[in-house]
């Protein structure tokens, strides 16, 4: 009889394991002999045939051409004095295995057709590092299921003028895309990077100098499970010029991070929603120039932050929307310039510097509390009256709701909350955003408004301010929450302190029965009568002359004085049915 111990037993079932495991080992290693030729001449590689994706390649000389087939391999290296070119319509195709990096590039590499990079068991390794040159000249470059997605190392340069695409990686700790050294992506370019698991980060500047320059499209999208930030700017520059836009679509995390020592320059678009935390943090220099255009929203904290050491500066639009918390803390700088609008849903939180020299709009809910104070230097569109407990220096011009009655005819004061109008001119209140029609007449000396009939019934109007430094001219809304109505048939007018109407018969007085406007007048005046009492109309000069007759006035009636009417004070009498009269003084300009 035949025992086996349980040592035996343990072994055999350790072996019957290992069987089955892919040990990089295993992998042969060919080597290119040197000189230009194409991949698929067994004479130019060492063992006498061409790479399998079993093979693990080395070029260390010599120009080399995938240009008539489609090439496999495990991994393939490049050394400083090689270069490797795929043409359009051929594929490198790397299929790697764990610890074992897929495409290392210490030469020049040109890819005009595709390079696939991948790990089918799901490897903690790098799928692209880059040391050399790489020129995306038009190709695909995808990688998947690796542990790191594409390294661009100190003194490397890579140039995308094609697509990369990196999704479904498997690192914990790491990230998708870093740039240590010199990473452009140019316009009509795209790089696409999605469902990224546990990665730290999606795109990086790690060192100082680490240039970043996107001229095309970055779209991060689907990636709620990653633990860091998704773009970072660690140190170095990271440049979104006037052609780039960049989509930062559901992280798991911060959605975009400028560190202390990084700098993020946007003259493009720049698109943040949906973040498990924050949409933007600048703990370093953050500027968004007169060009550029920042929208973030939908995000579980603030929508921007700016830390003690960072500083944001805007010349362009920056727009906010759906925080969790507020739309920004301040703790650092913030600057938005003569040219910059900065648009707020939520609320601001600041005990750091906050400077406004701008155009900065309030919308739908928002009750902002600022500690220190914010300094208004421009003009601040405030509808839902949110900065009315703020500590405010207020050095320019806030646009707020009217509130009370407002009627048509009558001025309203205080119409703008005024600091200075040195450097803004009031151009024009209109009835709408996109309407041309007035609804009244602005004094700037006394900052009264005065609607007209236009604006009646109205529950808002738009005031059109333009900034003289910068040029600017935008619209703002006034909200009217009682709205504009029509007068009342009232004559504005005192006659020895006694009070009647037309319909009772009396002597009019102050405030009775009908109203004349504007008053004073140039050539023409609105009469309202809201009782349609009055059946004659004349006016009168200070000699007694009657200069203008009218009959049956209706509700409201356009006058127009006489030509050649000169400058004075004139009575404008009115009788009713009855035969009974009262008179108003106008005076002609």
């Amino acid at each position: 009889m035949i025992r086996t111990s349980s040592i035996t037993l343990f072994f055999g079932w350790i072996f019957s394991i290992l069987t089955f495991l892919p040990l990089s080992t295993s992998a042969t290693t060919i080597t290119w002999v040197g000189g230009t030729g194409t991949w698929f001449d067994k004479g130019h590689w060492d063992t006498g045939t061409i790479p399998t994706i079993n093979d693990e390649v080395i070029i260390n000389s010599g120009s080399v051409f995938i240009d008539n087939g489609n090439a496999t391999a495990q991994t393939v290296t490049l050394d400083a004095s090689a270069d490797l070119t795929v043409f359009q319509g051929r594929i490198l195709e790397v299929e790697t295995v764990q610890f074992s990096n897929g495409l290392t590039n210490y030469g020049y590499i040109i890819n005009m057709g595709t390079i696939q990079i991948s790990s089918p068991s799901g490897s903690n390794n790098t799928g692209f590092l880059n040391y050399g040159t790489f020129y995306n000249r038009g190709g695909v470059v995808e990688i998947s299921q690796v542990g790191l997605g594409y390294r661009n190392y100190t003194a490397a340069t890579t140039t995308n003028d094609g697509i990369i695409e990196i999704h479904d990686l498997y690192g914990v700790g790491g990230g998708c895309l870093s740039n240590m050294s010199e990473f452009t992506n140019e316009k009509g370019a795209t790089i696409e990077l999605y469902n990224l698991g546990l990665t730290s980060y999606i795109i990086s500047n790690f060192t100082t100098p680490a240039n970043f320059y996107n001229h095309g499209e970055i779209d991060i999208h689907d990636c709620l499970s990653m633990t860091g930030e998704g773009i970072q700017i660690t140190e170095g520059v990271f440049r979104n010029e006037i052609d780039g836009v960049i989509r930062v679509i559901e992280t798991g995390n911060t959605g975009f991070f400028v560190g202390t020592n990084g700098t993020f320059r946007n003259s493009g678009q720049l698109q943040i929603h949906y973040t498990g935390n924050l949409g933007i943090l600048a703990n370093g220099f953050m500027v968004n120039h007169q060009s550029g255009f920042i929208f973030s929203s939908n995000t579980a904290s603030h929508v921007i932050m700016v830390g003690n050491y960072g500083e944001i500066r805007n010349f362009g639009q920056l727009y906010t929307s759906a925080a969790g918390f507020r739309s920004l803390l301040n703790q650092g700088i913030f600057n938005n310039y003569p040219k910059g609008k900065f648009l707020i849903e939520n609320s601001i939180f600041s005990d750091g510097y906050f400077n406004n020299m701008g155009n900065m709009t309030t919308y739908f809910t928002g009750t902002n509390v600022i500690i220190n104070p914010l300094n208004n230097n421009g003009i601040v569109g405030d509808h839902n009256d949110s900065f009315t407990a703020s500590d405010f220096n207020n050095n320019g011009v806030i646009v707020k709701p009217i509130y009370g009655n407002v009627e048509v005819g009558v001025p309203v004061s205080n119409a703008l909350s005024l600091g200075s109008l040195s450097n803004v001119t009031v151009v024009s209140w209109t009835i709408g955003q996109s309407s041309n029609v007035s609804a009244g007449t602005y004094n700037s000396s006394t900052n009264t408004f005065t609607p007209n009939s236009n604006a009646a019934g109205l529950t808002e109007i738009y005031v059109a301010l333009r900034r003289t430094n910068s040029g600017l001219t935008k619209k703002y809304v006034v909200p009217i929450p009682n709205g504009i109505q029509n007068p009342s048939p009232r004559l504005g007018l005192t006659s020895n302190g006694l009070e009647g109407t037309l319909e009772s018969q009396a002597i009019m007085g102050t405030g009775e029965e009908f109203k004349v406007y504007p008053n004073p007048t140039n050539n023409h005046f609105q009469i309202i009568n809201g009782k349609e009492y009055i059946n004659h109309l004349e006016i009168v000069d200070q000699m007694g002359r009657i200069i203008l007759t009218e009959k049956a006035v209706n509700q409201e009636t356009l006058i127009q004085l006489p030509a050649g009417t000169t400058p004075g004070i004139y009575t404008v009498r009115v009788q009713n049915k009855e035969g009974k009269t009262t008179s108003k003084p106008i005076i002609v300009q």
